[in-house]
């Protein structure tokens, strides 16, 4: 994939809130590339440990240092330690407060709330030699554990899962709908201009207890500029590219739709347009198609239903004419075996006193697996395993039984 740079619009954006994300996706790289190059060391002593997250990390760093430090005998000092060794020495033997201690007071103040400030060096050396430190492993492990995807996902979760109730179901379904923004419906959103973005058919009320610098936040740490030349995937909504002749998205499930002919025909995206980071895309957007797939048929039988309720305990809490519930939770994956071994000790139909629980899997999940697997689920009642159509004929049955 082509990261092209682009000329970038001013922006009347959050600053503070990308500086925050700057400072600390720059940390994270630098944390992941430490722990990386001292295993890559520990495998073969005898081989220097090149680590592209590392140099990535300096590189950030050295960046942002350029744009905020206070005045060039700043620079000058960053300079003197820019190589691999020389930055470990350097700044990663020193307290994570005293990186930007240089910067300017602006820059500092928009950072002091960060609580990775308090944390001590990432690393400690002896002669030629270094070891990380707790203080880096605790980073990581707060933070993705290492993984970049992971990172921007735990980001996104939190940001949705500490702004309540209402902001999750908001947030989440944001994520869902807009995959990708144009400069003018980012704008818009960061401005909590809702009104001009697509209408939410499924909003039942909680855009009115949306706070607008929240949204703001939410656009800002969410999303990243989309490189030029992709094409708008025709399956999520994501991008594509092409590699080689063959069309490339995030999921496999999306390429196999798509040929190379068929690729040139897709549309545009346009310049200057963001789409999600990869983890937010993988692990919170994608998998919510089905989900809000499920509360359009929910909605077109006019039953009651909470989407995430209790801040994601399930994903749609549908109650029937009866009184009757059903708790249900989307699973956009096939390994039908581990959704078994977690349904087994799963609690969601206890955890939202429901009636019963449904797993929905995808519509080209094989028959005879599910069925195996429902027979496999024999012994936990009120359980189960369906696709989107037969959890519709379910409650069809439900509904001319109430």
């Amino acid at each position: 994939m082509h990261d092209g740079a682009q000329g970038e619009p001013a922006s009347n954006g959050c600053e503070s809130t990308q500086l925050r994300n700057q400072f600390l996706e720059t940390v994270f790289l630098i944390a992941a590339g430490l722990r990386k190059r001292e295993e890559l060391f520990a495998a073969n002593p005898r081989r220097y440990p090149y680590c592209n997250e590392l140099r990535l990390g300096i590189q950030r760093f050295a960046a942002l240092h350029a744009q905020h430090a206070e005045d060039n005998q700043a620079l000058r000092n960053l300079l003197d330690g820019l190589s691999e060794s020389g930055f470990i020495r350097t700044w990663c033997t020193r307290d994570l407060s005293t990186w930007i201690e240089q910067w300017t007071p602006a820059a500092r103040e928009e950072l002091g709330n960060l609580e990775c400030l308090e944390l001590g060096p990432f690393a400690e050396v002896g002669g030629s030699f270094f070891n990380i430190t707790g203080d880096c492993l605790e980073f990581l492990r707060l933070n993705g554990n290492g993984n970049t995807d992971d990172f921007h996902e735990n980001r996104v979760y939190s940001m949705l899962r500490d702004a309540g109730q209402a902001a999750y179901v908001f947030g989440r379904k944001f994520l869902i709908l807009h995959p990708t923004l144009s400069w003018e419906e980012r704008t818009a959103a960061a401005h909590a201009n809702l009104a001009v973005l697509e209408v939410d058919q499924l909003d039942q009320g909680e855009v009115a207890h949306i706070d607008g610098a929240w949204v703001q936040e939410l656009v800002d740490t969410a999303y990243e500029r989309a490189p030029l030349g992709l094409k708008v995937c025709p399956v999520c909504g994501w991008t594509m590219s092409l590699h080689g002749l063959r069309p490339m998205c995030l999921d496999a499930r999306c390429t196999v739709r798509v040929d190379a002919d068929e690729y040139e025909n897709l549309p545009d995206v346009p310049p200057n347009s963001y789409r999600l980071r990869r983890g937010v895309m993988r692990f919170i957007a994608k998998p919510g198609i089905l989900e809000l797939q499920i509360a359009h048929k929910v909605q077109a039988f006019g039953l009651p239903f909470e989407l995430w309720p209790l801040l994601d305990t399930c994903d749609i809490l549908i109650t029937l004419p009866g009184g009757h519930t059903i708790a249900v939770d989307a699973k956009d994956h096939h390994d039908i075996d581990r959704l078994v071994r977690s349904i087994e000790s799963d609690d969601m139909r206890e955890a939202m006193a429901a009636s019963e629980a449904i797993y929905v899997v995808p519509a080209d999940t094989p028959p005879p697996r599910r069925r195996a697997a429902n027979r496999r689920l024999a012994h936990k009642p009120g359980y189960s395993i369906k696709t989107l159509r037969e959890l519709t004929q379910h409650l069809k049955t439900e509904m001319g039984d109430a």
